[in-house]
């Protein structure tokens, strides 16, 4: 059950498609995903996941026998395909490394294997084909059970560049162990943007980097940049470690979050650089009554030493299956880009969307001195009240969203509109919510609550209104 973290059971799937998702009917979704052990053993916490040296002698994987070529036009989705298929059938469960040369490798949708690395040289890049029809379809995310794209078709989506379906003990690496600079996976998003925003999109975007239904893996040391959608998507999918990454988008770049957590358990983030057009990181698990019913919370998660240009530290507003023991750990946000009006930490959520989120603490957070002051939102909001009228639900949860024991400890803030917001729903109280040691300079709003109660303020400077006077709400 839940309480061994089992992953919900993947459906089989069908045909060849690179990420073949079957097409389920969406009545059958519910049955389709009965949760059921994975029948492994539990992997150590993630830095054990994967040594430095995975044996002494690398099984290797040459993509350039089979056909790949790293001159910036040909696709090589089927000769990387067949790389992988091949090496993983003779490596018999062997971990092996499949490298990339130097050079510029132009591909489609391809699928990983279980037990491999993925290993990009110095100077090479793995860039998006532009040609749509390089990216299947496949059905949404059960969890979802609708695209999250302004597209003219939610009942499918274009498959991920790259792709995990229920595969165990994965890397994703570069070659610099020091600098991200070196290897690149580049998503060539713009004509994906440019679709988005004159309405022509038929279908959900595709990822750059996408998991699913898996477990053990690893992204580590490169750069990964501009994806069509998300950039890196972890879903139904546990034991992760992320280090040394650096993503990038511009600032306008629609939908473009750095890296999304979603329905996934026992993750580690450290020593990263995100600068994006929208979430840096987003903790997600399901959206209104699809979430509920999957039911697997995004649970276990330690993100720390992180620097985020831009935008935000997100739980929600997707969590309607749950967020719980989350630590956010030595964080630097913002810059001095002009534009750059937009960088906070962000725990929202709607009416709509059920869940909960409870036991989640930022600690040791701050904004650059003197840098471009933070005008969209609060810089430390919480909210119940995200996209208010805007988002209509087909189908909405059957209780309010419920928040408990949030904490912001040792949070300095140098330009921000507001510092921060506390906002519940009358009949959902967000509940415990601790600021300790909040200093602040240059904002024009201190810290406002509504719909809150067991808020508590110490060692702050920061005038505090509507935070002490709100009832106890009653423990469910």
């Amino acid at each position: 059950g839940m309480a061994t973290h089992a992953l919900p059971h993947p459906p089989r799937a069908s045909g060849r498609a690179a990420c073949a998702v079957p097409m389920i009917a969406a009545g059958a979704v519910g049955a389709a995903f009965v949760l059921a052990s994975l029948g492994a053993a539990q992997l150590p916490a993630p830095p054990d996941v994967v040594p430095d040296r995975l044996a002494e002698v690398e099984l290797r994987c040459n993509p350039l026998a089979f056909g790949a070529r790293g001159d910036g036009e040909f696709d090589n989705a089927a000769a990387l395909q067949k790389a992988i298929d091949s090496c993983s059938a003779q490596a018999k469960g062997q971990h092996f490394v499949l490298e990339l040369p130097p050079g510029v490798f132009l591909t489609g949708s391809f699928r990983l294997a279980s037990n491999m690395t993925l290993r990009l040289g110095r100077g090479t890049v793995l860039a998006a084909s532009a040609d749509v029809g390089a990216y299947p379809l496949i059905a949404p995310f059960p969890s979802f059970g609708v695209g999250r794209d302004v597209a003219k078709n939610l009942t499918r989506q274009h498959a991920a560049v790259i792709c995990g379906y229920n595969v165990t003990q994965v890397v994703i690496e570069g070659s610099g162990k020091d600098s991200q600079e070196d290897s690149l996976i580049d998503g060539r998003g713009k004509p994906w943007w440019d679709r988005f925003k004159n309405k022509s999109l038929q279908f959900t975007r595709p990822r750059l980097v996408e998991f699913m239904y898996s477990q053990g893996l690893v992204v580590r040391n490169l750069r990964l940049q501009d994806p069509p959608f998300w950039n890196t998507h972890f879903y139904a999918s546990k034991d992760i470690l992320v280090e040394r990454v650096n993503l990038t988008a511009p600032l306008l770049a629609p939908n473009a979050d750095g890296l999304d957590l979603d329905s996934v358990h026992n993750v580690t983030v450290r020593e990263c650089q995100i600068g994006v057009g929208d979430d840096a990181v987003a903790i997600k698990s399901g959206l209104d009554q699809a979430g509920v019913d999957f039911g697997y919370p995004s649970t276990k998660i330690h993100l720390k030493d992180l620097r985020v240009h831009g935008k935000c530290i997100s739980i929600g507003s997707e969590m309607s299956g749950g967020v719980q023991d989350v630590l956010v750990e030595n964080v630097l946000f913002g810059d001095w880009r002009p534009d750059n009006i937009w960088h906070s930490i962000f725990v929202k959520s709607t009416r709509d969307r059920g869940g909960y989120v409870r036991d989640v603490t930022f600690r040791n957070i701050s904004t650059v001195v003197g840098g471009t002051r933070e005008l969209m939102t609060a810089f430390l909001e919480v909210t119940m009240y995200y996209g208010h009228g805007h988002h209509e639900s087909p189908r909405p949860a059957s209780k309010p969203p419920f928040f408990r024991n949030i904490s912001f400890e040792s949070v300095f803030i140098d330009g921000t509109r507001q510092v921060a917001d506390v906002r519940g729903l009358a009949d959902s109280l967000i509940e415990d919510v601790h600021f300790r040691g909040l200093t602040a300079r240059n904002y024009d709003v201190g810290l406002v609550c509504g719909n809150a109660s067991g808020v508590t303020i110490s060692d702050s400077d920061v005038p505090a209104k509507g935070c002490s006077s709100a009832p106890r709400g009653h423990y469910v």
